[in-house]
């Protein structure tokens, strides 16, 4: 249960502050493709050009340009949480 409210609580923190600076995330420079709410998993590039994928958690799906979507890496020790509005990735 506690692992459960920290990722929670990760998420919370990280979709607070890309709501803060309100841009986008270079998605074409690091999503390998783009990102659907029913996406099982997401790939994207790190700065050094190392692919990581994530495996997805959860997502609300609001229509096909408006979802958001959160998931983990295999050891669980990185997480991902994105917003898609307006076909922006957030």
């Amino acid at each position: 249960m506690k692992k459960i409210l920290n990722f929670y609580r990760l998420c919370f923190f990280v979709g607070f502050f890309v709501f803060l600076i309100g841009t986008d995330l270079d998605a074409e420079r690091i999503l390998t493709h783009r990102p659907h709410a029913n996406s099982q998993q997401i790939q994207i590039l790190d700065k050094s050009g190392n692919l990581l994928s994530f495996r997805k958690v959860s997502s609300t799906y609001y229509d096909e340009n408006e979802f958001t979507w959160s998931g983990g890496n295999e050891k669980k020790s990185s997480y991902l949480t994105l917003a898609v509005s307006e076909g922006h990735v957030r």
